[in-house]
């Protein structure tokens, strides 16, 4: 299934908020939580690669007789370059989880209770029911 890369981030934090404790007694559930994430990681990483590669030529020295970039060009050159390669798609295997693999996954994590998921200014605490249905519109088939 072809995702955007802003897409795998959003599913891979998702996944990681997942703890292993939740799967022990189902290693069906664990073993599809474990494919879906490798999945998403491949897909993060492909994106952190081709990030790498955007930073290093911009940092190349410029085209003799062409000025070279100002930091702030730089910055925001890289800036646009993510938002272009976050909003590509790319193809994921196992990007999405039937319903009896989220039954299995709420059973497993409740709905009582909360969890840590990282934020743009440190972590807050999500509601196990809210978080499942984070899980729920973005990954269930």
């Amino acid at each position: 299934m072809k995702v955007s890369f802003n897409d795998c981030f959003t599913r891979l934090t998702l996944l990681n908020a997942i703890a292993p404790a939740e799967l022990k007694d189902d290693a069906r559930l664990a073993s599809r939580i474990i494919l879906m994430r490798v999945g998403y990681q491949k897909a993060v990483g492909e994106f952190q690669e081709a990030m790498q590669k955007v930073a290093e030529s911009l940092n190349e020295a410029p085209a003799e007789g062409a000025e070279p970039m100002t930091e702030e060009q730089k910055e925001a050159a890289f800036a646009e370059a993510r938002k272009s390669k976050a909003a590509e798609t790319v193809e994921v295997p196992r990007a999405k989880m039937d319903a009896e693999t989220f039954a299995s996954l709420t059973a497993a994590v409740g709905l009582e209770g909360f969890r840590e998921l990282p934020t743009g200014d440190g972590s807050g605490k999500v509601d196990n029911a809210v978080f499942l249905s984070w899980v729920a519109e973005a990954m269930v088939e």
